[in-house]
């Protein structure tokens, strides 16, 4: 049986051709102390570029490693797509951290926390930790790259002038509870394989009326889940799975 082996996200400058020095002095603990690296052990190193390094390590310090790349090829945890989560930002931040991890495990590319008119939370708080959630995630489901959490953004100025700057996306599906008529099956059936998708999806208490008369003159896809009412941390990652069962289960 095939050694899985352990997974890190290196700082890109801890590679140079074919030599690794990893000196983040966390790094160092969590592979030496806590997962307990040895010298002649094998890992992998990624950099965030979508490829993926064997390394075997060299020399162990207190201070550093250093390991030699024995191989270096395309990571296959990522698709090519761009997924993009618009979340209504939920009133406990562990709703947004739920989001954050399923949604890296199902392949979204970037985060974006929503503020909408049902917000009652109209900032992201501890980013540092949210971030470290991500690489994580991103670690642990075999990711070639780390999500992206941008900054919060203000629904209003989108509903009033469309995405900003280099997030418009092929397709835009807003996710509302109450429609009946349209069900993202019949949407997936219909959309194809897009090249980029955002995904906007509201916190407790849903869109407001206003809001979804306003998604639906900017020619989104207004769409429902089904009879059920999903949890707002619970809506995005649902729909990341119908997208990669449905229109992009053949995308490798």
């Amino acid at each position: 049986m095939t050694k899985t082996l352990h997974r890190f996200f290196i700082h890109p400058t801890a590679l140079c051709e074919d030599r690794v020095l990893i000196s983040n002095r966390d790094q160092v603990h969590q592979m030496t102390r806590v997962l307990r690296v040895k010298e002649g052990d094998k890992f992998i190193g990624l950099i965030g570029n979508g490829k993926e390094y064997e390394i075997e390590v060299m020399e162990i310090s207190k201070k550093e490693i250093v390991g030699r790349v024995e191989l270096e090829r395309e990571c296959q945890g990522e698709l090519p797509i761009v997924m993009r989560v618009f979340q209504g930002l939920p009133k406990q931040l562990s709703k947004f951290e739920e989001v954050l991890k399923h949604g890296t495990e199902l392949g979204a590319t970037e985060f974006y926390p929503l503020i909408t008119a049902n917000c009652e939370a109209q900032e992201i708080r501890k980013r540092e930790r949210m971030e470290h959630i991500l690489k994580e995630s991103a670690e642990q489901s075999e990711r070639g790259r780390i999500p992206v959490l941008g900054p919060e953004i203000n629904f209003t100025d989108v509903l009033d002038g469309g995405w900003p700057t280099g997030l418009e996306a092929e397709v835009t599906l807003f996710a509302y509870a109450r429609e009946d008529s349209v069900l993202l099956s019949e949407v997936l059936a219909d959309m194809g394989s897009p090249k980029s998708v955002n995904i906007v999806v509201g916190p407790e208490g849903g869109f407001t009326d206003e809001e979804v008369a306003a998604a639906h003159k900017q020619k989104w896809t207004v769409f429902g889940l089904g009879p059920r009412i999903l949890r707002t941390e619970t809506a995005g990652p649902a729909i990341l799975s119908a997208l990669l069962l449905g229109s992009f289960s053949s995308l490798k």
